[in-house]
């Protein structure tokens, strides 16, 4: 799908930092922290739950090395994935947002010591995950925000009173952290912010090796 930023060939942002057959792993615009990084598949669905089943083995190892990667030099990620729900790009990615970095002359220190009570998600709220789970939710709800802190849950609907918005990790980055570095919509960037994009790129292509 040539509109679609991570399928069209064209579009070269020179972020991808690893590949296989069928993922892809970049970092995006308005990253979180040294090590935040997205696994992305180079065929083009809405989300995870879409993806083909003969693909989750190749997607369960590329996960779980990132995942090791990212422990090893950062410290441990939290996982998201809106399916669909908070999309910003119609195409599935898989964010891994380290739970704590260190201070630089650019942004300060941060430590996260559980992503679901930052969230304050209600008690109840979810299922556990696993693939059945996302594919009901995808079909029943059309959509799905996974979450993955140690355990995990698939989030798919929301009381009136609790708006999805707050699943939104930029938004708990400045509203419930108060990290202002980490721009609440991408596509807002300004000058600043990608300065500072760029020096936590920079930490990230350093020591994150495949």
């Amino acid at each position: 799908m040539d509109n679609c930023v991570f399928c069209n060939p064209k579009i070269d942002r020179g972020e991808r930092i690893h590949e296989t057959e069928n993922f892809f792993v970049e970092m995006g615009l308005g990253v979180a922290a040294p090590g935040h990084v997205m696994l992305i598949p180079k065929f083009h669905c809405d989300c995870y739950a879409d993806m083909p089943v003969s693909l989750r083995p190749e997607f369960k190892r590329m996960k779980d090395l990132v995942f090791g990667k990212i422990k090893e030099v950062f410290g441990e990620p939290f996982l998201v994935e809106y399916g669909i729900t908070l999309q910003s790009v119609p195409h599935a990615h898989l964010h891994f947002i380290p739970k704590r970095r260190e201070a630089t002359q650019f942004y300060p220190a941060y430590q996260i010591e559980n992503v679901f009570s930052i969230i304050g998600a209600p008690d109840g709220m979810g299922a556990p995950a696993s693939w059945e789970a996302a594919e009901r939710f995808r079909k029943e709800h059309g959509g799905y925000i996974f979450i993955q802190d140690g355990a995990a849950r698939f989030f798919a609907e929301f009381p009136d009173d609790f708006p999805s918005q707050r699943f939104g990790y930029r938004n708990f980055f400045g509203g419930k952290l108060g990290i202002a570095d980490v721009p609440v919509h991408w596509q807002e960037i300004t000058e600043n912010d990608l300065a500072i994009d760029k020096a936590k790129k920079d930490i990230t292509k350093k020591f994150l090796k495949f």
